[in-house]
C-alpha cells in the first residue's frame, strides 16, 4: 500500500501497520494533518462470525498475555435490552453491545486503537506548550514518575501512549511532537540521509526540548522529573538531551537507539539509570553504534542495562515488557 501511494502518487508514507483487522498507513499533509488509510481486509470477522460480533471483548494474539491488565482499565458497558432498543428514536440506532479492538502494531507509530459501541470520555488532553504539541494524561498516581514519550519518524504525540501505559499503568504520560518536518513526515532532528544524522540540528534540538520538558513540568503540575521513553529517532533525541542537559530526565527507556552527539563538557550521569532496548535484526540500528553510545555513557557514570532481542526496528509488547519489568526494579532510584 505505501509503495503505491509512494510510487503511483508521489505520496510519502510510514510503513504500512498491521493491525491485526485491518492494514493502514499514515500520511501527514503540509499543514500537519494526519491522513490514516487503512484497507477493509481481513475485518472485525476474522475472529468471530457475525452472528455474535461485537458481543465480546478481543484482542489480537501478541496481546492476550497483557488481557487482565488491559481489562482492568476499560468501563464497564452494559448491554442495552431488547425493548429499550425498541423505544429509540426513528433515524437513531444504539448498539445493543460493545466491542473493544485493540493492536499493537510494530512500526514507527505505535499505538492501541479502542472501539466502542459508545464514546467513553477520558482524562487525556492535548495543547500546545511552548511550541510543541502534546497530549497528557495524568494517570492515577500523580506522585509516580511520569513518562516523556519521544516518537519515532512519522509519529505525533499519540504514538507511544499506549505502550506508555503499559510501562507504567499508573504514571503521568506526556506525549509529545517533534517540531522538524521531512516531507509530510514529523521528526525530532534534521538528517542527510537514512543512518545519517545532522548533529549540529540534534545539539540544538535538544537545547529546545530541555526548555520545553522545564516549561511542562511547572504548567502540568508533575511531581517528578521524567523518564524518557524514546523509540528509534525519538530514542535518539533522548540520548542527544542526555548529552547535553542531563538534570532534565531521571532515566531513560531507549528503544532501537544509535550514536548521536558528544557529551557536553564535564557531563555527568552519576548513576542515572538507562535501559536500551535494541533488535539484533535491526538495519536501522548498528550494533557498533549503538556500543558508542553506551560506552560514552557509561564513561560518564550512567548505570547502564542492555537488552537485545531477535527483533528488528520493530517494537512491540516484547519491549513493553521488558520496559515495564525494568522501570518495576528500580523503586529507590525511579520514584
Amino acid at each position: 500500500m505505501a509503495d503505491r501511494l509512494r510510487q503511483d502518487l508521489g505520496i510519502e508514507t510510514t510503513e504500512q501497520k498491521d493491525r491485526c483487522y485491518l492494514r493502514k498507513v499514515y500520511v501527514r499533509e503540509p499543514y500537519g494533518m494526519v491522513f490514516e488509510i487503512t484497507t477493509d481486509a481481513p475485518g472485525f470477522a476474522m475472529d468471530e462470525t457475525l452472528e455474535i460480533l461485537g458481543s465480546t471483548l478481543r484482542f489480537p494474539p501478541w496481546l492476550e498475555a497483557v488481557r487482565q491488565d488491559i481489562e482492568r482499565r476499560l468501563p464497564a458497558l452494559e448491554p442495552l435490552k431488547a425493548a429499550s432498543l425498541s423505544r429509540q428514536p426513528v433515524g437513531r440506532y444504539t448498539p445493543s453491545c460493545f466491542k473493544h479492538k485493540m493492536g499493537i502494531p510494530t512500526c514507527h507509530s505505535l499505538t492501541i486503537s479502542t472501539r466502542t459501541a459508545n464514546s467513553v470520555r477520558t482524562r487525556t488532553m492535548n495543547d500546545v506548550i511552548n511550541g510543541y504539541q502534546i497530549q497528557f494524561d495524568p494517570g492515577r498516581d500523580p506522585l509516580a514518575a511520569p513518562l516523556l514519550l519521544l516518537h519515532g519518524t512519522g509519529g505525533d504525540e499519540s504514538s507511544l501512549m499506549p505502550l506508555g501505559r503499559i510501562i507504567a499503568p499508573d504514571a503521568p504520560l506526556l506525549g509529545v511532537r517533534g517540531t522538524v518536518m521531512e516531507g509530510s513526515i514529523t521528526r525530532w532532528f534534521r538528517r542527510y540521509g537514512e543512518g545519517r544524522l545532522d548533529l549540529d540540528d540534534a545539539a540544538r534540538r535538544a537545547d529546545e526540548l530541555a526548555a520545553f520538558v522545564e516549561i511542562a513540568i511547572v504548567k502540568l503540575r508533575l511531581a517528578a522529573m521524567p523518564i524518557a521513553v524514546g523509540y528509534s529517532n525519538g530514542a535518539n533525541m533522548s540520548s542527544a538531551l542526555l548529552m547535553r542537559k542531563p538534570e532534565m530526565l531521571q532515566a531513560a527507556i531507549l528503544m532501537r537507539a544509535m550514536d548521536t552527539i558528544a557529551p557536553a563538557p564535564g557531563l555527568s550521569l552519576d548513576g542515572k539509570p538507562i535501559l536500551f532496548l535494541n533488535g539484533a535484526q535491526d538495519p536501522l540500528g548498528p550494533a557498533q553504534s549503538r556500543a558508542v553510545m553506551v560506552a560514552k555513557m557509561r564513561a560518564a557514570g550512567a548505570d547502564i542495562t542492555e537488552q537485545i532481542t531477535g527483533a528488528g526496528h520493530d517494537i512491540g509488547l516484547n519491549d513493553a515488557r521488558a520496559a515495564r519489568e525494568w522501570l518495576s526494579q528500580r523503586p529507590a532510584q525511579v520514584a
